[in-house]
């Protein structure tokens, strides 16, 4: 995952005083990985993304795809994550860089299977 794009306010929150419990579903809808975020115009499947990329880099700890990127390349996903918290629309950003991304996902999938 991308270290800083987002961060939790768990630590700045009593999740657990009354006053939240009347809020705690909807708080609920904007946590990933167990922990909460505020809600940067996210959709639900940016939130979604986040939750599979945090579960198979649990999964695969010893594979840095993102650091083993060329700086190109890193900084065009890392620009295009970034827009869409800026106002640009999520899905237009997603679909100029998805050929880029593949190519990568395939070029990492050739060298584990290797």
């Amino acid at each position: 995952m991308l270290s800083g794009m987002t961060q939790s306010f768990d630590e700045y929150m009593d999740w657990s005083d009354p006053l939240w419990q009347s809020v705690a579903e909807l708080n609920d809808i904007f946590a990933v990985g167990g922990k909460h975020y505020p809600d940067y115009g996210c959709t639900e499947e940016m939130l979604e993304m986040k939750e599979e990329v945090r579960r198979l880099t649990t999964e695969n700890p010893v594979r840095d795809i993102y650091g083993g990127l060329p700086t190109d390349t890193a900084n065009m996903i890392s620009d295009a994550i970034n827009q869409p918290i800026q106002g640009s629309d999520w899905y237009s950003v997603r679909d100029s860089i998805a050929s880029a991304v593949d190519t990568c996902v395939d070029d990492v999938n050739g060298q584990i299977s290797a």
